[in-house]
């Protein structure tokens, strides 16, 4: 049952955000989402930290070309047992994302990267595969998600709120 409220409340904000993020591009300014696969050599590769690692490098990357870092992510367990990620990551059109391995941001496997038509509906697909069967290692998280303005992020975080809650207080209230 927790895992089934973790999963819903994680569908939830992926979604929410994917929206956001698309309503955020900058006027005028017309954008490609990314998807970006990282996957690990090995099935019990997975450690603390690799991906806020990964997204740090990421970060820096788009703030050195004056762009805001903004994605989202998901974690899924491979057939063969190995935990691998899903980003989506927004970047306006006149620039090409790095491939991650290559730029050593992700050493710890393979990459892929295409322009992706609806980032968002992949994500949620991946979402859809995760079952109480799903054994995920201790401590991993499921998802993040990075540069929305605060108002979208209260926005997130009002949609997660129980129901009792939605009524009595609006976005931003609490």
């Amino acid at each position: 049952l927790a895992l089934e409220r973790r999963i819903k409340r994680l569908r939830r904000q992926i979604w929410a955000a994917g929206r956001l993020h698309r309503l955020a591009a900058p006027r005028g300014v017309r954008e490609n989402v990314w998807f970006v696969t990282l996957t690990y050599r090995g099935v019990e590769d997975w450690q603390p930290g690799h991906i806020s690692k990964c997204l740090k490098a990421a970060r820096r990357w788009c703030r050195l070309r004056g762009i805001p870092f903004r994605y989202l992510w998901v974690a899924e367990l491979q057939k063969r047992g190995a935990l691998h990620y899903h980003l989506a990551i927004w970047l306006p059109k006149r620039l090409q994302l790095p491939m991650f391995d290559k730029q050593g941001w992700w050493p710890h496997g393979m990459t892929q990267r295409v322009i992706a038509r609806n980032a968002v509906g992949y994500l949620m697909k991946y979402l859809s595969k995760i079952t109480p069967f799903h054994r995920f290692p201790k401590g991993v998280r499921l998802y993040g998600l990075g540069g929305l303005v605060t108002q979208a992020r209260e926005i997130c975080s009002w949609l997660n709120l129980p129901s009792w809650c939605k009524q009595l207080y609006g976005v931003g209230d609490l």
